[in-house]
């Protein structure tokens, strides 16, 4: 086949920049980012042009995104074994061509589930009056905003400089897209469900979920291996009477108050979430820019808002659907950082999958097909992983954000297998591109975190120990014009990546492979597989401190904890809960007396 381009036009260039041709990926939504230039000037600034759009020219079907300042941010979706797509732009194309290999062959998936009440048959959420809420529709929301999700972290991971992963849900054969099951609870009523709050809620699904070893609808058993997403389709908001004299809320305090069967909870194997503001997602490809952008107003008097304030229907798109990946990140073992997805982030998701400062967002159009376009040279740009620079004396440390920062560090021999590490502040300066040397080379006295790797000393290469966990990114809410990475603080914080990518929902170890758990003696923290970081939580559950071990070689076994090891005890209060995770994806959360740590 042969798509028609304009050969009028000077000659052009579509540049790939996030992705490789012939890719191999295991998720169903892919994003391909990049820009258009001159063909005689790729590689240097070039002048915008009249093009409004790219078009992507995939399973006989075209789709139309905003171009923006010559670049693009466009997602397709893909089927089960090759696919190829055409992206074609102001006289130029590109040929792209990808393998979607199904996930569904993973052991640990996530099953997703839309959740009626024993005596609803319909299963209908609330939506604006007139517009449709079918149990139909709301499935198949969720089908596809879950692809959303998956695509989001497969891509934060590329874009941090790890392998492209994420997480697998159960997904039909056929099509490869994610599963949304149709569960009506046992025994719990409409009624009963609208007098719980979310904690009970939580806990009644739980256990009537995860600990269900009967067959659930003929269709499943219980699995350990799989987690289970449920969306509460009996969430109501009680609009209040106006007309009698009742006030509109303004907080969302308030309109929580209003609101029966809400829950936004995560943990263990079973994430929980309302429906209330489903009237405001995306069903599919072209729905997805309108919806992020719709800046219609949300009227309290009528329909829940759940926007962190923004009062729009993009805001209730954008905050709910980023608790949806919130509450999956405790699913995950992941605690509270002070910033990023496990913060309040995750409101900011929609600059992931929008451009930014545009009033283009609604052009999304879905075009008939009638030519073919030629192929095209792939130009792929990447980023070289950028590698720690080490001393003797200074370690270069890595932040939430993947940037780095310096700090002076003496690390001692007591004259026993523990190495001795003291934290200093930074002095400024060039650090040397020089090896470090034995650590059994080394001798002081000092004390401080300890770290003992198997009784033995190691030699160790690149090293990226700690990060400021509670220094904020500065980073505006509003990605600039064209720029397809910045998704504002829709960002997991650094030790939130490197667990995740070590997560056994991310990951297919062999069953052989997980045996030793990891664990904690009291005072030290070991596994026989070898640690890779290690997190403090303070009372309120939020990250203060952490130490990734990623690029010792080889990681630690052992990690022992000193109270005169923390950095910022001001953030201790009665108890620290330690999360630890080992390169099988084991993992430690364990919650103790502060002064139980010897200092």
């Amino acid at each position: 086949m042969k798509w028609r381009v304009d050969s009028r036009k000077e000659k052009m260039k579509i540049i790939i920049e996030n992705i490789d041709e012939n890719a191999q990926v295991d998720y169903p939504l892919v994003m391909v980012a990049g820009r258009v230039e001159s063909a005689a000037s790729v590689g240097c600034p070039s002048a915008a042009f009249d093009d409004e759009f790219i078009s992507v020219l995939s399973k006989n079907e075209e789709y139309q995104w905003p171009l923006l300042s010559n670049k693009f941010k466009v997602f397709v979706q893909l089927r089960p074994g090759p696919n190829e797509l055409v992206l074609v732009c102001s006289g130029a194309s590109k040929t792209l061509h990808f393998e979607y290999k199904i996930g569904s062959s993973r052991k640990r998936k996530i099953r997703l589930f839309y959740v009626r009440c024993c005596d609803d048959e319909e299963g209908r959420f609330q939506a604006p009056e007139g517009v449709e809420a079918s149990r139909e529709l709301a499935m198949r929301r969720l089908e596809f905003n879950c692809q959303l999700l998956q695509c989001f972290c497969a891509e934060k991971f590329h874009q941090n400089h790890f392998e492209r992963k994420t997480f697998a849900f159960e997904t039909n054969p056929l099509t490869g897209l994610p599963v949304c099951h149709d569960y009506q609870l046992k025994q719990l009523t409409t009624k009963e469900a609208s007098e719980m709050d979310q904690k009970t809620l939580w806990r009644y699904l739980s256990k009537e979920l995860t600990n269900q070893h009967d067959k659930l609808d003929d269709c499943f058993v219980f699995d350990a291996n799989v987690k289970f997403l449920t969306f509460l389709s009996f969430t109501r908001y009680h609009p209040p009477a106006v007309d009698a004299g009742e006030v509109i809320p303004q907080t969302h305090k308030e309109i929580l108050q209003r609101t029966t069967g809400y829950c936004a909870l995560g943990g263990g194997n079973l994430a929980v979430l309302g429906t209330a503001c489903l009237f405001s997602w995306a069903s599919d490809l072209t729905e997805l820019l309108r919806h992020f952008s719709d800046e219609t107003i949300v009227d309290r008097s009528k329909l829940m808002d759940d926007s962190c304030n923004r009062r729009t229907y993009a805001g209730c798109y954008a905050t709910t659907l980023g608790a949806t990946l919130h509450e999956l990140g405790h699913v995950f073992d992941l605690g509270h950082s002070t910033h990023g997805i496990m913060s309040r982030g995750f409101d900011d998701l929609h600059l992931f999958f929008v451009p930014s400062s545009t009033q283009k967002y609604s052009l999304l159009q879905r075009l008939p097909i009638t030519a073919a376009a030629t192929s095209d040279d792939l130009v792929t740009v990447s980023e070289k992983e950028p590698k720690s620079l080490v001393s003797t004396t200074t370690v270069q440390l890595r932040e939430d954000d993947g940037r780095t920062k310096m700090k002076r560090i003496l690390s001692y021999s007591d004259g026993t297998n523990d190495v001795i590490l003291s934290y200093l502040p930074a002095s400024g300066g060039s650090v040397p591109r020089v090896a470090l040397p034995r650590l059994s080379s080394l001798s002081s006295t000092s004390s401080s975190v300890r770290l003992i790797h198997d009784g033995a000393i190691s030699p160790m290469g690149t090293l990226s120990v700690t990060h400021r966990a509670d220094e904020m990114r500065k980073v505006k809410r509003d990605a600039p014009v064209g720029d397809w990475k910045n998704s504002g603080q829709a960002e997991w914080s650094w030790p939130h990546l490197v667990m995740l990518s070590y997560h056994r929902w991310f990951n297919d170890y062999d069953d052989d492979d997980l045996a030793n758990e990891i664990a904690f003696d009291g005072q030290t923290v070991s596994s026989s597989h070898g640690l890779v970081v290690i997190e403090l939580l303070n009372e309120s559950g939020v990250a203060f401190q952490s130490w990734n071990l990623t690029d010792l070689d080889p990681v630690p076994r052992r990690f022992r904890l000193r109270l005169a090891g923390i950095e910022h005890q001001s953030h201790v209060g009665e108890t620290i809960t330690i999360i630890a995770e080992d390169t099988r994806g084991g993992v430690l959360r364990k919650t103790l007396p502060a002064n139980s740590l010897l200092s």
